[in-house]
């Protein structure tokens, strides 16, 4: 029934007479049609959504069901249903059911649905676990005639972005009949990602059936791709401004490892290239200003985007002509996805993909490989405070303090998707909550800890291929076990003559520490205490709601000396340029704020460490140096998990030594700002038990994400 003719000639209405399916696309539309379980594997512009919408199409026109769409993220669901208008134009049949979405709007995509006049539904599968979505939507839905789960490797916890609430999906497909055709797609997968996608997405009631996997070729013929070593931050931002108007005959994507970085960058770019519109995109931007990012990076309306893992997957834009990693991704996978970005459209015959590596990159990398899994004992732990109680909500689990409100969000949404708990809304209450519904589950420590040692192994290839002797998409595609991986014959290693110079002034080098040196590190003081869930009263806040902060440890002149004073001298001490820096950053806001006293926070692994720093300091601003406080033998804040437990620690290890009362405004000090509790524990108890005015604070470095 489904011919090749048929299908030809519906791609020919949509595209014309003279246009052509790419190699593997009518294979990948007549499975669909037949009914299969697909998983296609093939690179980022090859056009896999070509493939269920023109299959949605036809299928539609033979009466069967809507086609119901899961995407992982607002800006790649955007992206589709912008590119599914040519196949359904001036049409309300396309529908979106997100946060993004009004109300509204949801109410008439419910009655489209109640009169089966949606063709396409794209939602995310965080929906799943929402009970207003599952009666309102998933309820007034007549037929599912086509389940599409895009960017599928998130379904794998093999996979480099694997996401627990795609496993809820698995549910909904084991509820369709073995002639319901799914399709799934992704352009990162190995074997190893491709055999567990394929083994969740099975025919449950059907052994004889099994899912049939296509692979293309995942060759990126349109990409130049480079890796430049680097020795330190100066060194790359000096080149990203010597090198930047080599790659701006297009708009790009620079690529950082945290949010920090984003900010240093796009900070930094901006002084250099006023003229450029430079934006910053990452999980903590709104979701609305997230959205208008994306509508202008798309229209051209942004230069550069400075942006992390959270911007990219899906985002088809033809003339990205250069993706720029400030630092190396943590695994060979998510570059190659991120690198995808560019080179897509025809009037980019070479796009450049850059890496800028140096050896402090896998700092922040094995932090977050450290912080990736929960541990065996913080399942039991949350899935036990669940399993005590007759129903509790989320936050109920949090502020029980055993455990950060981030980890107690992962944990219960694996729980939820691994059936081991059921959510669901309390109408008393108003709430949701959780209740256990298999009291004997424990997790798979095994399977945990192998996950844990293959971040590590992908992080070594990571490495592997910076020091490669080898074609770097050749690289790159053999580890996703492309069988037709080959040296492509145009990247720095196959072909040199195109490659960008390594080499940047030392003069704009040091012009970039200086930068770096003056960036404004500062950060938010904390305005509640965890233990309580109050509001700290407001004399006893750090004054300003901020924490002075010099420097990020271990970057620029000023974060390497911190590092060495702490850790590389002995004994441990913090150099006179730290010393004339702080008091050049602090010298007007102590005379503003008529500061008198500058107290140093005690540190017992280190006792003469801040206090010599702060002595010194208060001679340059003509200060009292005033050693005030005590610390007891505790555990060190960072063997502590939780905000609860850091304050706890910290409010029964610092202590007044001297109760002499001094109405006085006083600035405290110390050498590094993490969990920020120290600080506020110990500003607090100045007012309460030593009679201080206002409590001002300063941080050497800010070494949030730093393996130290």
């Amino acid at each position: 029934m489904y011919t090749e003719d048929l299908i030809t000639k519906e791609f020919k209405k949509v595209y014309g007479k003279d246009a052509k399916l790419h190699e593997g696309q009518l294979e990948a539309i007549k499975a669909v049609l037949d009914g299969n379980r697909v998983l296609v594997v093939q690179k980022t512009g090859w056009g896999k959504s070509l493939v269920y919408f023109l299959a949605t199409k036809i299928l539609r026109a033979q009466g069967k069901g809507l086609t119901l769409v899961f995407s992982p993220l607002l800006a790649l669901m955007n992206n589709q249903f912008e590119a599914a208008r040519k196949f359904f134009p001036e049409d309300e049949s396309i529908r979106l059911y997100n946060s993004s979405v009004g109300s509204d709007y949801k109410r008439k995509t419910i009655e489209l649905l109640k009169e089966d006049n949606v063709d396409i539904l794209f939602v995310t599968p965080e929906s799943l676990t929402n009970n207003d979505f599952m009666e309102n939507v998933m309820g007034e839905i007549k037929e599912i005639g086509f389940l599409v789960i895009d960017e599928a490797h998130c379904i794998s916890d093999w996979g480099h972005d694997f996401r627990p609430d795609y496993m809820n999906i698995v549910k909904i497909v084991d509820n369709l009949t073995s002639n319901d055709p799914v399709l799934a797609t992704t352009a990162t997968a190995n074997d190893r990602v491709v055999n567990d996608i394929a083994s969740q997405l099975r025919y449950k009631n059907n052994t004889k059936k099994k899912m049939l996997i296509l692979r293309g070729n995942l060759q990126r013929e349109s990409l130049y791709i480079q890796v430049i070593k680097i020795p330190d931050y100066k060194g790359k931002l000096a080149w990203l401004k010597e090198h930047i108007y080599d790659l701006q005959k297009h708009v790009g994507i620079i690529y950082c490892a945290t949010i920090n970085d984003c900010q240093l960058v796009a900070g930094w770019l901006r002084k250099c290239f006023p003229d450029k519109r430079i934006e910053i995109y990452n999980g903590q931007v709104d979701k609305h200003l997230r959205i208008d990012l994306e509508t202008d990076f798309l229209g051209d309306k942004i230069d550069i985007l400075v942006a992390t893992s959270a911007f990219g997957m899906g985002i088809d834009k033809p003339n990205i002509g250069f993706v720029i990693h400030f630092s190396k991704p943590k695994n060979v996978i998510e570059y190659y996805q991120q690198i995808g970005r560019a080179g897509r459209g025809k009037e980019i015959p070479l796009a450049y993909a850059v890496l800028l590596a140096s050896p402090n990159d896998d700092d922040v990398n094995k932090f977050f490989i450290r912080s990736a899994f929960a541990t065996k004992d913080q399942m039991m732990s949350i899935f036990d405070s669940i399993k005590k109680a007759d129903g509790i909500s989320k936050d109920d689990v949090i502020k029980e303090g055993k455990h950060t409100s981030g980890l107690v969000d992962k944990v219960i949404r694996y729980l939820v998707a691994q059936d081991a708990v059921i959510k669901y809304f309390d109408s008393e209450s108003r709430t949701t909550k959780y209740i256990v519904k298999d009291n004997d589950w424990h997790p798979d420590e095994e399977h945990i800890n192998q996950l844990t040692q293959l971040r590590h192994m992908e992080l070594g290839d990571m490495n592997a291929y910076i020091a490669s002797k080898q074609c770097y998409m050749q690289y790159v595609t053999a580890l996703l076990n492309d069988k037709a991986s080959k040296p492509c014959g145009h990247c720095a290693f196959c072909e040199s003559g195109q490659s960008l110079s390594e080499e940047y002034s030392a003069s704009i080098a040091s012009e970039a520490e200086d930068f770096i040196d003056s960036f404004d590190y500062d950060v938010a003081a904390r305005k509640k205490w965890a233990v309580t869930n109050k509001f700290i009263p407001a004399n006893e806040r750090i004054c300003g709601d901020k924490i002075f902060v010099l420097t990020k440890y271990g970057t620029g002149n000023y974060g390497k000396l911190v590092r060495e004073g702490k850790y590389e001298s002995d004994p441990a001490y913090f150099a006179d340029e730290l010393v004339v820096a702080a008091a050049k950053k602090l010298r007007e806001v102590v005379r503003n704020e008529d500061i008198k006293y500058l107290i140093p926070i005690p540190s017992l692994n280190h006792p003469s460490l801040v206090s010599s720093f702060t002595e010194r300091l208060a001679k340059k601003l003509n200060c009292q140096y005033l050693d005030i406080l005590g610390k007891t033998s505790k555990e060190e804040q960072k063997n502590k998990h939780t905000s609860v437990q850091q304050q706890k620690n910290i409010e029964d290890s610092v202590f007044i030594k001297d109760n002499t009362l001094s109405d006085a405004n006083v600035l405290l000090i110390d050498d590094m700002v993490d969990s920020k509790w120290t600080i506020t524990v110990a500003a607090s108890k100045l007012v309460r038990e030593a009679g201080m005015a206002k409590v001002f604070a300063f941080a050497l470095a800010n070494s949030q994400n730093s393996e130290d």
